[in-house]
């Protein structure tokens, strides 16, 4: 039997590879629609350090930093699934203080004046700082969104993985650029 998350991997696999009809552009609503797939595809395919959670009932925090890019693709993507027998939450924090309560940190592009302050708000925290902005994972960002040939791809710097103590599971790696630190 092929397991939902599996399916939806593929999905997501697929829309990378392929957009469609629709060419990929950075604030295209369909590139928030694959984003959006791909960060709960990040919620199954990266493990956090039990202690990153309050209990075992916890759910996993995708946050979105400041102006919300989804539209409603990420509430969307995530209503009434589970990562790694664990519910998926939304939230928005409004402070820095509030970012250490997510476990996943989206950075919109049109909220780079915020990557350094919100990177270091976090410091070595096990949070997967994604964001969307060239240069994001010098400044200690785990992965990155970027537009190749008109597609939504990633990139993942397993050394900032390694230092929040965040384990980034072959399936991602596999699909995306892997980068070192400079």
């Amino acid at each position: 039997m092929v397991r939902a998350s599996s399916v939806l991997f593929s999905t997501a696999v697929f829309l990378c590879l392929s957009v469609g009809g629709a060419r990929a552009e950075q604030d295209s609503a369909a590139a928030y629609e694959i984003k959006a797939a791909f960060l709960y595809n990040f919620a199954l395919h990266v493990e956090w350090p039990s202690a990153a959670f309050e209990g075992s009932n916890s759910p996993i925090v995708i946050g979105v930093l400041g102006e919300d890019p989804f539209k409603g693709f990420l509430d969307r993507a995530v209503k009434e699934k589970t990562a790694q027998g664990r519910s998926l939450k939304v939230e928005h924090p409004g402070r820095m203080e509030d970012l250490k309560k997510v476990h996943i940190l989206f950075i919109p592009g049109a909220e780079k004046q915020q990557i350094g302050k919100a990177v270091e708000s976090l410091k070595e925290a096990p949070t997967l700082v994604v964001g969307e902005s060239p240069g994001l994972l010098r400044e200690g960002a785990v992965m990155n969104f970027f537009i190749e040939e008109s597609r939504v791809r990633f990139e993942i710097n397993l050394e900032a993985a390694r230092k929040r103590n965040l384990k980034i599971g072959a399936k991602l790696q596999k699909i995306a650029r892997v980068v070192q630190d400079s």
